[in-house]
């Protein structure tokens, strides 16, 4: 293996009407979350597309259990995660890796991966209503304002109904707080663990949900001061965690990439950290996000992470896939804004 691909955020069923094939199938493939809701047409683009790698699942994962579905239609989050690893098996040539999942770590050509969705701690500070970074106040903007917790479920801890059916709950901030941290913490162990051996591998970190922050104040949405205080952006919280930290301490680490957050700017997609002491932590997020909404603006399909040096380099585009990364106008933005999104 000589160079790893990043992308993430493919959203396959938001951007039905921009398919999206990659041309060398045979890279290793890193899948940093929502390649699609749609949980099947998400299954059958990575099957189509990536024939080694290993892929983590995003927030949109319970998207599949929109309304029109009725209760029998809707999966809990365990029983996605089931479907997942049993497409994508520890050891198949494309894994899925989460801590949930039971398969989180997986060593290929002497490099080992660390997957997982990984969630949010939801204390990131919003420079104008949160500015504290309280927890709590974020869970609960989360909670009445993403669909995720509308369409998530988990299994109910009480006894099913009389007809044996299956008993759910709805999905709530307090579930991914729990996940994430048992995440952090098996991440921890398999670094410690790594970096006590004789002979530490490299690591990538392959995780949907940034684990650097800085990402938020830094897309399409946030360049106006003003955007911040008018979007009343109450999910900001639901975006990153501030642990560049942690990924600095461990000198093992050699590359984090991530999704989640669509529209970074292109200094913030592909960026190499000094550490005072080991070689440098590269960051590397490549989200597609809502091609109409114009979030594509900076993806590139081939990102890759070049392999002995760790060095981020990207395929020069066709003057048609620029066209595509084109940044929608202010109008454009203003009229989506008056209609609710965001």
């Amino acid at each position: 293996m000589d160079r790893i691909r990043v992308l993430s955020d493919l959203h396959v069923d938001i951007n039905e009407r921009y398919p999206l094939e990659l041309a060398d199938k045979d890279v290793f493939t890193v899948v940093c979350g929502d390649t699609g809701g749609e949980t099947d047409m998400a299954v059958d683009w990575i099957k189509k597309n990536v024939r080694r790698g290993v892929v983590v699942h995003g927030n949109h994962l319970p998207y599949c259990n929109t309304p029109e579905r009725g209760p029998a239609g809707y999966r809990t989050m365990d029983e996605l995660r089931a479907r997942l690893s049993e497409e994508f098996p520890p050891d198949g040539d494309v894994s899925y890796l989460d801590v949930q999942a039971g398969f989180f770590k997986k060593v290929v050509d002497g490099v080992m991966f660390l997957g997982g969705c990984m969630y949010t701690d939801f204390a990131a500070k919003h420079p104008v209503w949160n500015p504290d970074g309280d927890a709590e106040l974020n869970m609960e903007n989360a909670r009445w304002h993403m669909r995720d917790y509308r369409y998530g479920y988990v299994s109910r801890s009480f006894p099913a109904g009389a007809d044996n059916e299956p008993a759910y709950e709805r999905l709530r901030p307090t579930d991914c707080l729990r996940w994430f941290g048992e995440s952090a913490a098996a991440f921890e162990k398999a670094l410690a663990e790594n970096e006590a051996s004789a002979s530490p591998l490299p690591v990538v970190v392959a995780t949907h949900y940034p684990l650097v922050s800085d990402l938020l104040g830094h897309n399409a949405y946030v360049e106006d001061p003003e955007w911040i205080d008018r979007r009343g952006d109450f999910i900001w919280g639901s975006y990153a965690s501030d642990r560049l930290g942690w990924l600095l301490s461990h000198p093992s680490v050699r590359c984090a990439c991530s999704g989640h957050v669509h529209d970074a700017e292109r200094a913030y997609r592909l960026r190499s950290v000094p550490r005072p002491d080991g070689p440098p932590l590269l960051l590397v997020h490549n989200p597609r996000g809502y091609v109409q909404r114009g979030h594509a603006r900076w993806f590139n399909p081939d990102t890759f992470v070049r392999l002995p040096e760790w060095r981020a380099e990207e395929r020069e585009l066709t003057p048609e896939e620029d066209a595509e990364r084109e940044k929608p106008g202010k109008d454009y933005l203003e009229a989506l804004l008056s209609m609710g999104f965001f």
